[in-house]
């Protein structure tokens, strides 16, 4: 908004672009308080979420071993045919 001002001094901005400015500026800072006034959803537990990222966790965990279980039997794979 100072720096609308400025302009309109330096004759580069109409004064109707200040004031379209300066009421853009109440706005955005009237829309902020009001944000700021509602409760965050963030803060709040959504149980939907927490369930989705359990099943990713275990979906996860369960990829892992499954790759482990086959890194062993490829490993033990390659040590028998080693072993004849």
């Amino acid at each position: 908004m100072e720096r609308a001002e400025q302009m309109f001094k330096d004759g580069v901005m109409s004064k109707s672009l200040v004031e379209d400015a300066e009421k853009n500026y109440h706005a955005g800072a009237e829309q902020a308080g009001q944000r700021a006034a509602q409760p965050c959803r963030l803060e709040g537990r959504n149980p939907k979420s927490e369930a989705q990222v359990a099943q990713a966790r275990l979906r996860s965990k369960t990829l892992k071993r499954i790759g482990a279980i086959h890194n062993r039997q490829s490993n033990m794979t390659d040590w028998s045919s080693h072993a004849t």
